[in-house]
């Protein structure tokens, strides 16, 4: 009698044992199951920071998302002849230079200077530089650190050197940028498109744009340039560089 109690209460604590171990086993299944599917939200800032080399503007990073107005006649206060107006949007959008006069707009260009903010030295190695380099240095009030401008400036500043070039004939005195001999005007057209190749197939923007058909076109059809994007607020970096320069 007592063997046969012994031997169902053996039973029964081999069948909960079974049972725990099937639990748990299930639960461990869950979990990996679980942790796989779920994938961790990032915010914009943080993927920023994943993504982007170090730049204390990135604070200032907001992103919008809207169809770009491009089709191949797209009015644009950018685009076309050289007016006042034009001039001054492109400096203003460029180096904020829109008060300047033409001497101080030369004597920044010539002395490589203008709207400067500062990098802390002890962040030079996030950009791969040394600090053993004599950079230019900010005032001691403004941080001390390396002076820099923003990529962005020096991309639109070469985009408005590339349109000025193409339209250099309808101006009655050369800007500023042109001011020097012929193989220096060359030299610095040549390394605006150098530059803005190399950011372009860095940037590889690999959003689709289409083609309607358009049996009036020549080809056949034609291409339709308003794509749709997820872009930084230029605004926003602007004004937060234009809140924080080092050097006027």
């Amino acid at each position: 009698m007592q063997k046969l109690q012994k031997k169902k209460k053996s039973k029964k604590t081999f069948f909960l044992l079974l049972l725990a171990n099937a639990l748990l086993f299930c639960i461990s299944i869950a979990l990996i199951v679980f942790s796989v599917l779920r994938k961790p939200t990032l915010t914009d800032a943080q993927c920023d920071r994943i993504l982007s080399p170090y730049s204390p503007a990135l604070e200032a990073v907001e992103y919008e998302t809207y169809t770009f107005k491009n089709n191949f006649s797209q009015p644009s206060e950018y685009r076309g002849p050289p007016t006042p107006e034009r001039e001054a949007a492109w400096k203003k959008l460029t180096h904020g230079m829109a008060s300047c006069s033409r001497d101080e707009i030369i004597r920044k260009l010539t002395e490589n200077i203008g709207p400067a903010i500062n990098v802390p030295m002890e962040k030079l190695y996030l950009l791969n530089k040394s600090t053993e380099i004599d950079w230019v240095r900010t005032p001691e009030e403004a941080g001390g650190g390396a002076a820099a401008l923003l990529e962005v400036v020096h991309q639109l500043h070469c985009l408005g050197m590339l349109r000025k070039w193409s339209y250099r004939e309808w101006y009655e005195e050369a800007p500023p940028e042109f001011d020097g001999p012929e193989n220096l005007m060359h030299m610095h057209v040549d390394h605006c498109i150098e530059m803005l190749r190399v950011h372009l197939m860095c940037a590889s923007d690999v959003t689709p744009f289409l083609s309607t058909v358009d049996n009036d076109s020549i080809i056949g059809k034609r291409a339709d340039f308003e794509s749709m994007h997820k872009c930084r607020n230029f605004s926003k970096i602007q004004e937060w560089m234009w809140d924080n320069l080092a050097i006027p």
